[in-house]
């Protein structure tokens, strides 16, 4: 069990319009579980990926390491066969066509 209080100051705009407001936002973790914090962990880390996959493609397969998304550090990107596959489906004809051909003389 998680004992203790995080406070830390939260910027938020209305809309991409309206003035920046603060807020002091404190979560209470007193008897919080290892399984509800690993639930929220990756209801986090689901957004962000997804935020990813709509910019870069979307895999039909994606493992993590979490410590890789922790606060403050440069999430690595992991890189497969399924996620390049995603992005190739971004690509134009032409594009696809190219990196066939670069990939065709790595064999």
């Amino acid at each position: 069990m998680l004992n203790g209080k995080m406070t830390r100051k939260v910027s938020t705009k209305q809309d991409a319009d309206g003035d920046e407001k603060q807020t002091d936002f404190t979560v209470d973790f007193s008897n919080c579980s290892e399984d509800v914090v690993k639930a929220m962990a990756f209801a986090y880390l689901t957004v962000k990926r997804q935020g990813a996959w709509r910019r870069k493609g979307i895999p039909a397969k994606e493992e993590i390491a979490a410590t890789n998304f922790a606060p403050g550090s440069r999430a690595v990107e992991p890189v497969t066969v399924d996620t390049i596959a995603a992005r190739a489906e971004t690509l134009s004809p032409e594009q696809r066509a190219e990196l066939l051909r670069k990939l065709q003389e790595l064999a």
